[in-house]
């Protein structure tokens, strides 16, 4: 059996995945509420804007806040049309070492909740570049998940995800440093 198979039977069915993580684009007011409601209270903010510089009257007591900043490069490449060996050349490359060390720290952010099993968001601007991307690599990472079965995963939980070769870049980079 796959190892997809095997988190398809214990996770997706029983949509324990999706109450650990999700993804998603900015959240509104009413809808951090909503999750503190429901006890989701580990956010990784990769969208660029301090959620405290959008909404200065949003109190974020008993939240879990990561907020990091990193450019999205991720849409501005082709998304996946089939698997392939990335090297994490290409995300050094395109990212300088401070962005780098940004998109490290959501991604150990991220894997501290698939770890432990609390509940959290990752969320960009729209929830489909860099979300995505560090949600792909903290699957990786934290599951120890073939690049491929994070990949099909990722499509699970946020369909409109574009998944690029530099994605997978990334991943592998986070993957190559043992996060």
């Amino acid at each position: 059996m796959t190892t997809l198979a095997l988190f398809d039977q214990r996770l997706i069915r029983s949509d324990a995945l999706l109450r650990i993580l999700d993804i998603q684009g900015l959240p509104y007011p009413d809808e951090l509420a909503r999750l503190a409601k429901t006890g989701r209270l580990h956010l990784v903010n990769v969208s660029g804007n301090s959620l405290l510089e959008i909404y200065p009257e949003l109190n974020l007591h008993g939240f879990e806040l990561t907020e990091t900043t990193f450019s999205d490069l991720f849409t501005q490449h082709p998304m996946i049309d089939r698997m392939s060996h990335p090297s994490s050349v290409d995300f050094v490359r395109c990212f300088p070492l401070e962005q780098q060390m940004a998109f490290k720290l959501a991604v150990s952010a991220a894997c501290d909740i698939l770890r432990t099993g609390s509940c959290g968001r990752v969320f960009c601007f729209h929830g489909v570049g860099r979300a995505p991307a560090v949600t792909l690599a903290a699957l990786r990472c934290a599951w120890n998940l073939p690049l491929s079965d994070a990949v099909e995963l990722i499509k699970i939980i946020r369909p409109q995800a574009h998944i690029s070769e530099l994605s997978l870049s990334a991943a592998q980079w986070c993957w190559e440093r043992k996060l």
